[in-house]
C-alpha cells in the first residue's frame, strides 16, 4: 500500500472498500456494487495494476463478476449465485484490506 499512498489510486481503494462493505450490509446491490469496485481498480487504479499492489488487482477482479452477470441475462438462478459470489468477494476483500 505505500506505493499508492498519497494517489488518487489510495482514495479509490478506500471507496471501494465502503462499497464492499454496502455490498456485504446489504445495502447496494452486488452487481452494482462488483462494477463500483471493478471500476475503481481498473480506472482510477490503472498505473498500479499487476505492480504488486494486491488490493488493486482485487478490484479489478470484480469484473469477471460483472460480465459473468452481464452474460446470464436468461438465468434468475445464476444470477443469484453470481450475487452470493459477489458477497463472498466482497467479505474476503473486507477482511483482506479493509
Amino acid at each position: 500500500m505505500e506505493l499508492v499512498r498519497g494517489t488518487p489510486c489510495e482514495a479509490a481503494i478506500n471507496l471501494a472498500m465502503e462499497k464492499a462493505r454496502a455490498i456485504v450490509d446489504g445495502q447496494v446491490a452486488p452487481y452494482e456494487g462488483a462494477r463500483a469496485i471493478a471500476a475503481l481498480g481498473s480506472m482510477d487504479c490503472y498505473d498500479y495494476l499487476q505492480e504488486g499492489v494486491e488490493a488493486v488487482d482485487e478490484m479489478a477482479a470484480f469484473w469477471l463478476f460483472v460480465d459473468d452477470w452481464e452474460q446470464r441475462q436468461d438465468s434468475d438462478s445464476a444470477r443469484a449465485e453470481i450475487s452470493r459470489e459477489i458477497r463472498e468477494a466482497a467479505r474476503t476483500l473486507l477482511e483482506q484490506f479493509g
